[in-house]
């Protein structure tokens, strides 16, 4: 994707996503700048109308092998799901696509982030946590 394409994808997602928390914001361009790094860093990078599945696939498992935890990917997944599905909807004239573009992400399996069990302190552990708390006070009462 040509710089220009990704530096007007990340002012539209400013403007779209206005009204959601600064930190939704940042979560959405952060992913869409990994994307665009990945893109880059092909041969030939395409543009917004050219994306494939296969590009898509390909950027997971690039993030894979970058060491990214899967729930990590499981997010990023969500994430631009998200932002494909509000271009489908509501960017497909502000990025000049044509009426039968679609999300090529919705041939492409979604990542399910994994059930990571937790483990329970250890009696140790437990009196560490403890003693590090604090003893006084209307926490330490309500506690």
């Amino acid at each position: 994707m040509s710089s220009s394409d990704a530096q007007f994808m990340t002012e539209w997602l400013g403007a779209v996503l206005a009204g959601k928390s600064a930190r939704t914001r940042e979560s959405y361009i952060y992913v869409t700048q990994k994307l665009f790094s990945f893109l880059d860093s092909k041969s030939s990078s395409p543009a917004l109308h050219q994306l494939r599945p296969l590009h898509l696939r390909e950027f997971y498992v690039w993030v894979r092998a970058s060491g990214t935890s899967p729930n990590t990917i499981a997010n990023f997944d969500r994430t631009l799901r998200a932002i494909f599905a509000r271009i489908e909807r509501e960017g497909r004239e502000d990025f000049d696509l044509p009426d039968n573009w679609k999300s090529p992400l919705a041939v492409v399996e979604k990542h399910r982030p994994q059930k990571l069990p937790k483990q329970p302190l250890s009696g140790e552990e437990a009196k560490q946590l403890l003693r590090a708390a604090r003893r006084k006070g209307f926490i330490a009462y309500r506690n």
